[in-house]
């Protein structure tokens, strides 16, 4: 059910309508009360610890240019190791978390102990109070995005899901249009039910998909991901 209580959507069937029509036509009261007010959890701070800046590694600032993202990085005070780039996480201005870039080896991402990535999307706070919120996977992907499309709020998932709990944060922000931009269905061919299911739990909001020709955000180039938005095509 949409937040407002008129909108009513079956996943059993996949009817979507007006409520009132529905309990008109059926007969049928559908008692449920949506609440738009979630407790948040109380999350310490996390205190980085190791590593130095990114700007004083030569191994750390070339690997963020090829990822187009060393301004980002800087200014908002990465750190890194010989091994590892070291991403702070936020919430509410505080950090809470971290996420590890590994240069090289299988093990590419590692969170930090206790990261609670059902309760935590990247770069949140800076999609406060923007009226087209952008969904990607993962932090470059936002960053790349954010650089293409500098008006919308994007944010990342840490993945291809979406929690209860985030897309009732994200409800909570009241944006006019969500927008989906995962990876390409040309990287990912099981994208499509990803972006489904994601869809779903943002029913009752104006959602969007927009698809990459080849490869995710940060593998395209500005025009792609700005013709991705421009070509988005409406869900709900």
């Amino acid at each position: 059910m949409s937040p407002d209580g008129s909108w009513v959507h079956c996943y059993r069937c996949g009817w979507s309508g007006s409520r009132q029509f529905f309990e008109k036509t059926t007969g049928i009261k559908i008692n449920f009360e949506f609440s738009s007010k979630i407790e948040l959890p109380c999350l310490d701070e996390f205190i980085i610890d190791e590593g130095v800046p990114v700007a004083r590694s030569k191994k750390a600032y070339s690997y963020l240019q090829s990822r187009n993202a060393v301004d980002y990085a800087i200014l908002n005070k990465w750190k890194c190791t010989p091994e590892k780039i070291i991403i702070p996480v936020c919430q509410y201005g505080t950090c809470v978390g971290s996420v590890s870039r590994y240069y090289e080896g299988l093990l590419r991402y590692k969170f930090s102990d206790g990261f609670k990535s059902a309760l935590l999307m990247f770069n949140f706070d800076n999609a406060r109070y923007r009226s087209i919120i952008i969904l990607n996977e993962g932090v470059f992907d936002v960053i790349s995005t954010s650089k293409a499309l500098p008006f919308c709020g994007v944010v990342g998932l840490f993945g291809k899901h979406l929690s209860c709990y985030n897309a009732t944060r994200i409800r909570m922000l009241n944006p006019k249009e969500i927008v989906i931009m995962l990876d390409s269905p040309k990287k990912d061919t099981e994208i499509k039910k990803s972006v489904s299911k994601i869809s779903l739990s943002l029913c009752g909001m104006h959602v969007s998909v927009a698809t990459l020709q080849d490869g995710d955000p940060n593998e395209s180039s500005i025009s792609e991901i700005q013709r991705a938005f421009n070509n988005r095509r409406s869900m709900y």
